[in-house]
């Protein structure tokens, strides 16, 4: 098969940096900010910002021949956090491709980069497998013939249609969608086969064989249901659909006569509902769907859509009932809580009937919450979220008793999970209950370097610098991470904490070392505000108060910081 990875939401971010490498020879790292890492063990659906109106279901094919440009756009369009490659130490330029960065063709060594891989990416060729006019350049041309010697499967050559179509060569495409048919092996199969010719407005006779061939196979509700979803509306997520509602009906019906679980009657009563209109129907739906046992999820999503398909206040309540009589534990209560606030609260059905259920809901969290995790999630909701805090659903006291507990909890907690509730805290005005939590997690390891230096009166930094990577892989094999962090006080002069990104300690070091200057990159960060610099220079600077970081490091300087940093990495090799 070609090089490619494909990145779902349920992978970690430590998985995907793996296999991404592992694919192309090129490290990636998916941060959350521009100073900020992700979890290496959080999912990339995790560490979606909050806000963030994420599609349904994400499989996101990745391939040699993208430019840099086009991957950080898909993979914030997926994610909604950043992605960056790298070429030795230094960050990719966005108009090379991932092949060009694998084979070496990226030299910024010397402060360039090759022409020819530009002039490529930007030229618009005749490919030979078409005889119109094309955007794909010679290295695309060359990728993609690749990946069609090594593909295998339906899959492999319907992806590869799909990409060179969306490059521009439609006969290339629509050659490679045909093999893709011909190795089909089930209904979904051919239903992804026909979406691609759809989405590359290919013949409409080859779409309906292919529609026909995937009804054909169909055995179960989920192949009825995902056919009749993909024939019944005219667009789905942007894309083109069929738009055919007699036959989607005919689909429908089908799958309707296979459901045995509350989510078939669930997600199909939706579907009739959008897309045919047919309340009587879907209102059946959801009645059989209540008549099946289930658990909590289901009859909660149910609620749900009953309450927008129905408007049945009564019903709607009685299924969250049932739901909430199955909870066992803290997730299952904050959760239901949740849904039923977004679903009431500035609507003319919230009342105090409704409130009352949602605030008992969330005391019943915190008496079943067991981990930091579970009191974080509580104090998250009141401090991010404004409207449960003024609605009173969440109460002040209970939110006072679960700060309390977090607070209590901390040393023993995660640091990625620690470190975002120090941030919440921070730039929440918490400023005291966030310095409690470093406070009692501190190593405190004394470093002796003070410097007058804050933030708002915050004293404590997040700070990071570049390491030496080739010292390090040349010495032990293996991939270094990016950079060293560690967070300290300039006040106190101590180390509170510090994260090596799992390398070994012996072998990190700073580049060129024994100059005095710093001239790999550095950072310095407190809550949102961060400055990255490069020796003396400025590369970036961000936040509220970005002026203020500007004048630290005048005071802080290049030099100042790497006498820190030497040091810190010198005491925490000591105290290994």
């Amino acid at each position: 098969m070609a090089k490619s990875v494909n990145a779902s939401g349920r992978m970690s971010v430590g998985r995907f940096e793996e296999e991404f490498e592992k694919a192309f020879g090129v490290r990636c790292n998916v941060k959350l900010s521009k100073w900020r890492n992700a979890d290496n063990k959080a999912t990339l659906a995790s560490i979606r910002p909050k806000d963030f109106n994420a599609p349904k279901k994400v499989n996101l094919p990745i391939v040699g021949n993208m430019t840099v440009r086009t991957l950080k756009e898909r993979f914030e369009a997926n994610f909604g956090v950043m992605i960056e490659l790298y070429v030795g130490r230094k960050i990719a330029p966005d108009n090379v491709t991932i092949g060009a960065i694998r084979e070496g063709r990226v030299d910024l060594s010397k402060n360039k980069k090759v022409k020819k891989v530009e002039e490529e990416v930007m030229s618009t060729k005749t490919s030979d497998n078409s005889n119109e006019l094309v955007s794909l350049s010679d290295e695309q041309i060359k990728e993609f013939k690749d990946q069609e010697n090594e593909a295998e499967d339906a899959y492999d050559y319907k992806y590869l249609a799909e990409e060179i179509g969306e490059a521009g060569d439609l006969k290339w495409a629509e050659s490679l969608l045909d093999i893709s048919f011909e190795k089909c092996q089930d209904s979904s199969d051919y239903v992804e086969v026909s979406e691609v010719a759809l989405k590359l407005n290919l013949s409409n006779d080859f779409i309906i064989k292919s529609y026909k061939k995937s009804e054909e196979l169909a055995s179960d509700f989920d192949d009825y249901f995902k056919i009749a979803e993909s024939i019944l509306p005219q667009e789905m997520y942007d894309e083109k659909r069929l738009g055919d509602k007699e036959w989607g009906r005919e689909l429908a019906k089908k799958a309707d006569a296979c459901k045995d679980m509350t989510n078939h009657c669930n997600e199909l009563a939706k579907l009739v509902y959008n897309e045919l209109d047919d309340i009587k129907w879907a209102t059946e739906l959801l009645q059989a769907g209540e008549d099946i046992d289930s658990d909590l999820y289901a009859y909660k999503d149910l609620a749900v859509a009953v309450l927008e398909i129905t408007d049945d206040n009564d019903w709607t309540f009685r299924l969250f009932d049932k739901a909430i009589n199955l909870a066992e534990g803290f997730d299952d209560y904050i959760y239901t809580a949740s849904t039923i606030f977004d679903n009431y609260y500035n609507t003319d059905k919230y009342n105090d009937s409704v409130k009352d259920k949602i605030n008992n809901l969330f005391v019943e969290a915190y008496n079943s919450a067991e981990e930091f995790n579970n009191f974080k999630d509580i104090c998250q909701k009141y401090i991010d979220y404004p409207d449960y805090k003024n609605s009173g659903v969440i109460a002040e006291d209970l939110f006072n008793d679960s700060l309390e507990k977090a607070i209590e909890l901390s040393p023993n907690a995660d640091e990625y999970y620690k470190e975002d509730f120090i941030n919440l805290l921070d730039e929440n005005g918490f400023k005291d209950e966030a310095s409690k939590v470093r406070e009692q997690s501190s190593l405190g390891m004394v470093i002796g370097i003070t410097h007058p230096i804050d933030l708002n009166g915050d004293t404590v930094f997040k700070c990071s610098f570049d390491i030496d990577h080739n010292y390090y892989e040349d010495e032990t094999g293996d991939t270094a991470p990016d950079r060293f962090w560690f967070d300290y006080d300039f006040d106190k002069g101590e180390l509170i904490s510090y994260d090596n990104e799992g390398a070994d300690l012996n072998y990190l070091k700073i580049p060129h070392e024994d100059e005095d200057g710093f001239e790999s990159c550095w950072y310095l960060s407190s809550g949102e505000n961060f400055i990255d610099m490069q020796g003396e220079s400025i590369n970036s600077v961000d936040g509220d108060h970005s002026s203020r970081l500007e004048e630290v490091v005048d005071t802080l300087d290049q030099y100042e910081f790497k006498k820190l940093c030497l040091l810190v990495l010198q005491k925490v090799k000591e105290g290994v």
